[in-house]
């Protein structure tokens, strides 16, 4: 839904990017641009977070199943040998033992790349949509401060220039903001649904790799709810 939405609504995000290119070009050297790079750094430091914290839960997987063979797994009742292969996700004994070497490295090489792109699309849209949302709060932030210059001292003619220049600045905003709506509340619905059924799975993940002492799995689970409890935060917000 991440990906087909937008694509759906791509006039919506063309209006969303353009608006936000244009305001940052057209911002001086003050107050204003200062408003504007603290709510950008808001959603940096929030990207930050999430992308660092979502690729910590992949460096174990990666790094601790090195690709390798394992002829070393004897059965317990006769003397056979289950030969098995490292990868990174998933169980190792559905790897054919038979897989030429070059070919069980290239499977390996995509499992890996298949890990970074569905954890850099998957919580990279998620930023995303969050750096949006600060811009968007940015922009109706410095709409409110520039109806606190507003002075009734100015004749009549400089007030009602003021006061429409205003009531278009806001009119597009409006508009901003019901776009953005339109584009990603079906998303985000879908995000405040799924996050707590995965709380659950992590919980449990946890639970079962502190009783087994299995760090492979409760490290991950662990990070995974952290980034879980985060994540639910700012889409509830």
């Amino acid at each position: 839904m991440k990906i087909v939405l937008p694509i759906i609504y791509q006039e919506s995000m063309y209006f969303i990017v353009h608006s936000a290119v244009n305001d940052w070009a057209s911002v001086g050297h003050g107050k204003h641009r200062e408003i504007m790079i603290r709510y950008a750094y808001i959603g940096r430091i929030v990207f930050m977070v999430q992308m660092i914290g979502a690729y910590m839960t992949i460096i174990p997987l990666i790094f601790g199943n090195l690709p390798s063979i394992n002829p070393v797994l004897n059965g317990a009742n006769d003397n056979t040998t289950i030969v098995y292969r490292n990868i990174p996700i998933g169980p190792n004994c559905w790897v054919s033992a038979h897989l030429s070497t070059n070919v069980y490295l290239a499977y390996y090489f995509l499992i890996t790349l298949h890990l970074i792109i569905l954890c850099t699309a998957y919580i990279g849209g998620d930023v995303y949509i969050f750096g949006i949302a600060m811009h968007v709060c940015g922009q109706f932030q410095l709409l409110y401060d520039n109806m606190e210059k507003l002075n009734a001292n100015d004749i009549y003619f400089v007030q009602r220039i003021n006061l429409s220049r205003l009531c278009q600045r806001h009119n597009h905003l409006v508009k901003l903001t019901n776009e953005f709506e339109r584009t990603f509340n079906f998303v985000l619905l879908i995000q405040l649904l799924r996050v707590p059924s995965l709380l659950a799975f992590q919980v449990f993940f946890f639970y079962w790799a502190s009783k087994m002492e299995n760090n492979d799995i409760g490290i991950p689970s662990l990070i995974s709810i952290y980034l879980l409890y985060f994540h639910l935060f700012f889409i509830i917000i």
